[in-house]
Order: C-alpha cells, then sequence, then structure tokens
C-alpha cells in the first residue's frame, strides 16, 4: 500500500467492496475526455460515496467564504458510480450551471461540489449559491488533495451569517401577537 492509499484509508469512515463494471468505466473515461488515472480510480473503488470521518478537512490553495477561521474547508464524500448521488446523476443535474470543463466529482456540505477540471485536472470548489465567482481552487491534483486532509476540517466557527432575513404573512404577525406569555 502506498502513501496515497493510506492516506485514503485515514480519511474515510469505511471502504467499499462495490466493483465498478466495464462499461461504467468506460462512461467514466468518456467524462472526464479519455483519461483517468490510477488514484482516482483508487478512490472510485474504495471510497465512491463513502463520507470522510469526522473531523476530517482540507486547506485549498483559494479559501472559500465558507472555510473556518483557520482556513480549513470541509468535504462530505466523492460521488460515486452508483447510487443517489452518483458521479453520472450529478453531472447530468449541474450540466450548464456549472463551468462546462468541471466535473463534479464530490459533494460538500450545504449542496456544494468538489470538481476535477477533466482537462488539467486541477481540483475545484463550486459554491452552488454564491453569485459572481463561485469557482476556487482547492488542489493542482487530486493526490495533492487527498494528501492535504487532516483533523480539524469539521469545526463549527465557520463564518456564521446568523438570520438574514425573516418573512412572515400578516395573518402570522396577527396571530403571533395575540399570543399571551404565560
Amino acid at each position: 500500500m502506498n502513501e496515497f492509499e493510506r492516506k485514503c484509508y485515514d480519511i474515510f469512515d469505511k471502504n467499499i467492496d462495490n466493483a465498478i463494471d466495464a462499461k461504467d468505466w468506460d462512461r467514466l473515461t468518456e467524462l472526464f475526455n479519455g483519461e483517468l488515472d490510477g488514484e482516482y480510480k483508487f478512490v472510485l473503488d474504495n471510497f465512491g460515496g463513502v463520507y470522510v470521518k469526522e473531523g476530517m478537512g482540507f486547506k485549498a490553495i483559494q479559501k472559500t467564504p465558507l472555510a473556518t477561521k483557520d482556513g480549513m474547508e470541509t468535504f462530505s464524500f466523492f460521488s460515486g458510480v452508483y447510487g443517489n448521488d452518483n458521479i453520472f446523476k450529478i453531472q447530468k443535474l449541474y450540466l450548464g450551471q456549472i463551468p462546462p470543463n468541471l466535473l463534479p466529482i464530490g459533494c460538500i456540505d450545504g449542496g456544494n461540489l468538489l470538481c476535477m477540471d477533466k482537462y488539467n485536472k486541477f481540483i475545484y470548489i463550486w459554491i452552488h449559491d454564491q453569485v459572481g465567482n463561485n469557482v476556487y481552487l482547492a488542489s493542482k491534483n487530486l493526490h495533492d488533495f487527498v494528501m492535504s486532509f487532516q483533523m480539524g476540517g469539521n469545526n463549527v466557527d465557520k463564518n456564521d451569517l446568523g438570520v438574514v432575513g425573516v418573512k412572515c404573512s400578516q395573518d402570522f404577525l396577527k396571530a403571533l401577537r395575540g399570543l399571551k406569555n404565560n
């Protein structure tokens, strides 16, 4: 077992035993511009759809607004080939929303995505509800991304936006005014 594989076992809750068939490898290779590296194949074969361990996180090259005060980013899981959050469904769902050179390869808390550039294999974070520039460079390759994980990524000290607005109907407000404190 090499250093990359050991790090994967350190990061993820468990590994899966779900062989990917040749047809799906062909579909993946087509998605990724005809090229899948061995490390990404290892991740898909062993950890696709598996959550990272509680407390694990990474520091992106470009810090996102979602990072903790110390710059740690969270990551949920790499999308697998099978199941509800599989890479094919996610790619189809976000087609036209993310830049065309990016392929979603994982999920980040809050509906955000980890993406890989299908040409240069850089790893990016795509924040779905941010207006304007919503793509951040996480790492220059998958190997460095995985190796950057450390404990401390799921801290609760995220930038708290607090309550930014509340809308209530007039009927609801009247009902509230009619309540008496007990």
